[in-house]
């Protein structure tokens, strides 16, 4: 079976509060982050309707290229995540195009990454669309993580989860 990433998202009305039950948790601050991603459609096939993503994201002169799967449904956003750093955005982003990719949306958000054991928290403030957290896990055994997860959210106080992606919200919002 493959690695998948495993991921439960909610709306924050306040972060900084957040920040504080997180680190009563015990998470530990581990970065904080000015992403800009930007997501390319298939020449032949509607992402928005196979529920893929292809992206390339900046991170300061970190560049990552993604691929993400169809959603496995349910709870959380599960699919599969494959990802490979490369070193030139504007030769990556010229090779996409010329393999008949088309830009379909721009993501900024504001990162902070706090870590506890192998969990992740991020806190993102994405333009246009509001704050939120992720927590995320990596795995093979999607409904004992979800567990997990959904067992943290609850000491977080989190109610209310979203499966939607920041991209289909931005896309969303301008329609």
């Amino acid at each position: 079976m493959k690695i998948l990433e495993i991921e439960i998202k909610s709306k924050c009305e306040d972060i900084e509060k957040i920040k504080s039950e997180i680190e009563a948790l015990g998470a530990k601050f581990f970065v904080n982050n000015v992403e800009e991603d930007i997501y390319f459609n298939h020449a032949c096939k509607e992402f928005s309707e196979t529920d893929e993503a292809l992206r390339i994201r900046s991170i300061g002169d970190n560049y990552i290229l993604t691929y993400k799967g169809p959603k496995h449904g349910g709870l959380s956003k599960t699919r599969e995540e494959n990802e490979t750093k490369f070193e030139d955005f504007v030769e990556m982003e010229k090779i996409i195009k010329n393999l008949g990719f088309r830009k379909s949306g721009i993501v900024k958000k504001y990162r902070t990454i706090y870590k506890l054991e192998d969990i992740s928290f991020c806190l993102d403030s994405v333009e246009g669309v509001g704050d939120f957290i992720e927590i995320e896990k990596m795995g093979k055994d999607k409904e004992k993580i979800e567990k997990e997860l959904f067992t943290i959210a609850d000491k977080l106080n989190l109610k209310e989860f979203i499966t939607t992606s920041y991209l289909e919200m931005i896309l969303k919002k301008s329609e």
